[in-house]
């Protein structure tokens, strides 16, 4: 959306600079949410953001590969 990057973003303040908030989703598997298919719905659990100085923040989705049958046993 074209104001995300504003309402993700906290004001510098006590000489720190801005901070970006990132929303990694659900860790939470809850089918009512889900489509079939892992990367058809930003409710698909297991996303986690990794961030290192001078870098941009990398998501990464290491539950990709599980399906509905996999995360339905681990509840």
């Amino acid at each position: 959306m074209p104001h995300d990057l504003e309402e993700w973003t906290l004001a510098a303040r006590g000489g720190r600079p801005p901070t970006r908030l990132v929303n990694t989703g659900s860790w939470v598997y809850s089918p009512l949410f889900l489509a079939t298919q892992p990367n058809d719905s930003p409710y698909w659990p297991g996303r986690c953001v990794v961030i290192e100085d001078g870098r941009p923040p990398e998501l990464l989705h290491p539950l990709a590969d599980s399906g509905h049958e996999e995360l339905a046993r681990a509840r």
